[in-house]
């Protein structure tokens, strides 16, 4: 069994074979202190690292985020396994979707039709498997509809199944998974043929949401609407997002979007390039901001949130060496980081478990290092209030944040370059006194670190190539943020999130004041 670092408890010290880790505090005159982390080479070959001096420097109040921003696709052969129950528990996650293929599955006959129109037994990830897990795990769930065959009474079955036959509630009913690459829409699942090629236009998708609304409440009137699970978010599918909200907004709960954006990528693609994806314009993070602008300016008077209904690095192709090893932990986690920054109202990552080893868990049921992200970082990440921060001097590819609530602070690093480290320094005012936990993650460990230390004054410490490093403490152990109590802002939407986008809230009071973030940790976050 795993063992997943808690928040504040010390694991056993830990060693990966041929890895020597050596964890330095010095205390200089009560004043400044050096946290170097030094990765000893393993296998023979490895270079030593590079580290170059930069700084970081905590602005104003950019977000209020609670935890339910994290939410995880559970797409699982093995959802009942109690190891899997005990290893999603440990992320920390309880925003849960369902992972089966709605579109094509009658779940009420447990069968499932092929593009030829053929009905099988389904044996996968159904309803009363998710709901075991969910229920164990205490999440709030989504589940989908079949949307494809344009069958409001099909949904209304669906519903009556899922809260009447197995006594369910789930937080979401979802219509609509990826509506712009469906071929069979209107189509009943016995007379699905390969050669159909009937795709719903964005208003003939929203008038069809608009059936299913009707259909849902008919059988539960109190039903929350996810309107949509598109393939992309604006600009590409603005016009979806725009005849959705013009017509059905005022019934829609939440509309969401899906995100890959290294796609499948390009034979010989290097890192590098692999990491540059997260600069990706029309995907996100970067992307978030104007999908919100499309689906307020379609319906300002909606308080429809904005989810990223699936996300991950890329759909696998070239790039499934990257998002099934190592550098998928600091891609998500930067993505996500990013997410945080913007606001953003919800992110899924896709997925638990879907196969092969991609996902939080390989085939084997064992986690791989994206899940760390979670069940580590995310999960001990002091929340709600997020404040900008800004990493100056240092190589491109790093992201950083602060955060904290009325009794823990903490700052998060993620470095995606992948030949350069830093040496990283506390502005003034910005510095660790007290106790603290310091967590950190890199390409030549197997599973993070989680020290616990008396800092005295801490002012440096070192961020590996691809590392991810994260202090957390006691607010007595941090300066500079002015501390609050986990209330809302007002024009509060969706609790217990805030409104999405640039944050109305006031800023904190900080030292020294915000200041224009770099390109490496990418300027256009609000502030």
């Amino acid at each position: 069994m795993i063992r997943v670092p808690r928040r504040r408890r010390a694991p056993p010290p830990f060693w990966s074979p041929g890895l020597v880790i050596v964890l330095v505090l010095a205390t200089v005159l009560a004043a400044a202190a050096v946290l170097v982390v030094v990765l000893a080479p393993g296998p023979p070959g490895l270079p030593p690292y590079t580290y170059v001096n930069a700084t970081l420097t905590i602005g104003g109040t950019s977000a209020f985020e609670d935890h339910d921003y994290f939410s995880l696709n559970t797409a699982s052969p093995e959802l009942n396994d109690p190891q899997v129950g005990s290893l999603v528990t440990a992320t920390g996650i309880v925003d849960e979707n369902s992972g089966y293929p709605a579109e094509s599955v009658n779940q009420s006959a447990n069968l499932q039709y092929s593009d030829t129109g053929t009905a099988t037994p389904y044996t996968g990830e159904n309803d009363s498997k998710f709901i075991a897990l969910c229920e164990e795990v205490h999440c709030r769930a989504s589940l989908p509809l079949p949307g494809e065959i344009d069958d409001p009474g099909a949904a209304a079955v669906t519903v009556r199944y899922v809260e009447h036959t197995l006594g369910f509630d789930p937080a979401y009913w979802e219509v609509g998974n990826e509506p712009a690459s469906w071929t069979h829409f209107g189509i009943p699942w016995d007379q699905w043929r390969p050669t159909d090629h009937s795709t719903p236009t964005p208003l003939q998708f929203a008038q069809m949401v608009q059936r299913y609304v009707l259909a849902v409440r008919s059988v539960d009137p109190a039903a929350q609407i996810l309107g949509i699970q598109s393939d992309a978010g604006s600009p590409s599918r603005a016009d979806w997002f725009t005849s959705l909200m013009q017509i059905d907004g005022p019934n829609l709960s939440a509309v969401a979007y899906h995100s890959y954006p290294g796609g499948v990528g390009t034979p010989g693609e290097s890192l590098s390039e692999f990491f540059a994806t997260l600069s990706q314009p029309g995907s996100f993070p970067l992307n978030y901001p104007l999908t919100l602008s499309t689906v307020r300016s379609a319906c300002a008077s909606c308080a429809t949130r904005l989810f990223v209904g699936e996300y991950n690095s890329a759909r696998l192709g070239n790039l499934t060496a990257y998002a099934s090893g190592y550098p998928e932990a600091p891609y998500i986690a930067a993505g996500l980081l990013e997410g945080l920054e913007e606001n953003a109202s919800q992110v899924t990552f896709y997925g638990l478990q879907p196969g092969g080893a991609t996902g939080l868990l390989d085939s084997n049921g064992d986690p791989l290092p994206v899940y760390y992200d979670y069940a580590t970082f995310f999960r001990n990440l002091a929340l709600p209030w997020i404040e900008t921060a800004t990493v100056t001097g240092g190589p491109s590819g790093v992201y950083a944040l602060a955060s904290h609530n009325s009794s823990q602070v903490s700052e998060l690093v993620v470095n995606t370059n992948t030949a350069v480290g830093l040496n990283l320094s506390f502005a003034p005012g910005a510095a660790w006194n007290g106790t603290a936990e310091v967590y950190l993650f890199g390409p030549r460990l197997s599973q993070p670190t989680a020290v616990p230390m008396t800092l005295a004054g801490l002012s440096k410490v070192q961020v590996p190539p691809e590392g991810i490093l994260m202090i957390d403490g006691p607010s007595g152990s941090f300066g500079p943020l002015t501390l609050r109590s986990h209330v809302a802002p007002s024009g509060q939407i969706g609790a217990p999130h805030a409104v999405e986008g640039p944050f109305p809230g006031p800023a904190a009071t900080v030292v020294p004041a915000g200041g224009v973030r770099t390109a490496a940790s990418r300027s256009r976050d609000v502030s």
